[in-house]
């Protein structure tokens, strides 16, 4: 049958399932992480592309931990009134403990312990497609486009098979960190769809650059992760979306949720 002359595990050069799938295989490898930690570990003004998010966390904490020392009655609830110096530094040190205690099991998310499974790469492009098309036929087209003619590319009957393989992938990585399996599949199929919209965006802005607009595929992702690293590009391409959506920082959220649960990368499953 016509549609097993392909494999969905090799993306037809030059396509935008090409591009996607190279952009994806850069953002497992968590490039991010390095950056990210440092941001945890700033004290005071924290720089950088997670500035913001860490900042709101900040805030998060600490009104966690006044509203608990005022449930334990060491404060009288003034939302007004500023605390005592004393008070202060002391829900400072809170707070920096508490956000010390999540770079601890982001160290250890971005560890090199070999203990982690891969969900492949072409399976979570072929998913979010799917998703964002909002049909195999449709995602099929979208991934095709760019592939030169006469080529043979995909069809909705790989998008359908992979959405059971994908589906299994995940099972297996979440078996291998004894994970909830509803809330973490929530959050990788979310962080999927949104690096896959970033990427999206970042690949349409590329298409302004006479140099990169020549480019395809792989060479383009490859093109624009040494001109810039591509994970910047997808991160602020996301922020940027989620504040049109209203939604500041949702991807930024959901990108930490993912690697608290500790998807340490080693080994492909069997594609």
């Amino acid at each position: 049958m016509a549609q097993y002359e392909i494999s969905a595990s090799k993306p037809t050069p030059n396509s935008d399932f090409e591009f996607y799938t190279a952009g994806f295989d850069i953002l497992a490898e968590k490039p991010y992480m390095p950056e990210l930690l440092v941001a945890f570990a700033s004290v005071g003004q924290v720089g950088g592309p997670f500035a913001n998010y860490v900042a709101m966390l900040r805030d998060i904490k600490r009104q966690e931990v006044v509203a608990e020392m005022v449930g334990a009655g060491l404060l009288i609830a003034d939302p007004i009134a500023p605390l005592p110096s004393a008070v202060d530094a002391l829900v400072s040190e809170l707070v920096a403990s508490r956000l010390a205690s999540i770079k601890t099991v982001l160290e250890h998310a971005s560890g090199g312990g070999n203990a982690g499974f891969r969900i492949p790469a072409f399976l979570r492009v072929l998913s979010a497609a799917e998703t964002i098309a909002g049909s195999p036929t449709a995602a099929a087209h979208l991934l095709g486009k760019n592939s030169a003619p006469f080529t043979k590319v995909l069809t909705r009957h790989h998008v359908a098979r992979a959405r059971a393989r994908y589906a299994q992938a995940v099972r297996s990585w979440l078996a291998a960190f004894h994970l909830p399996a509803i809330d973490a599949l929530v959050a990788i199929t979310e962080v999927d769809r949104f690096w896959f919209l970033a990427l999206q965006k970042v690949r349409q802005d590329a298409k302004q650059d006479p140099f990169h607009r020549r480019l395809r595929g792989r060479a383009l992702a490859r093109a624009l992760d040494e001109q810039r690293a591509l994970w910047r590009q997808a991160l602020d391409a996301a922020n940027a979306l989620d504040d049109r959506a209203g939604l500041s920082l949702r991807t930024v959220f959901s990108l930490v949720l993912v690697d608290l649960a500790c998807a340490r990368p080693d080994r492909a499953l069997a594609a």
